[in-house]
């Protein structure tokens, strides 16, 4: 048997928490495990879980993780937590190429 190769440690749970879809409208899940990386989340039905969400880990929506699918069974979802410095990095390398049409443009016009 191959060893957990994963990269965080995960905490086994049954913890309630709420996917916030589209921005307001919430749906009931349950963690079964968590890790600093990503967790394991119970659905009623995977397909209606967007690729990208809010977790609200409190109703109060005090404590939230912006997630990422990667991967799907029918009533399970494996996600990945995204950070600022993710969502930064992306930004970043889609700015890039906007940033070389200008200068050739700028040097087309010179």
């Amino acid at each position: 048997m191959r060893g957990d190769k994963r990269k965080a440690k995960r905490h086994h749970m049954q913890h309630k928490a709420w996917l916030l879809v589209e921005g307001k409208q919430r749906s009931e899940c349950v963690l079964t495990d968590i890790s600093d990386l990503g967790a394991h989340v119970n659905v009623a039905d995977s397909e209606d879980i967007p690729d990208s969400f809010l977790l609200l880990l409190a109703e109060s929506g005090a404590t939230r993780r912006r997630c990422r699918v990667i991967w799907r069974k029918p009533r399970e979802v494996g996600v990945k937590f995204e950070t600022w410095l993710d969502e930064r990095i992306r930004a970043n390398r889609a700015a890039k190429p906007e940033a070389g049409k200008k200068t050739e443009e700028t040097a087309k016009s010179a």
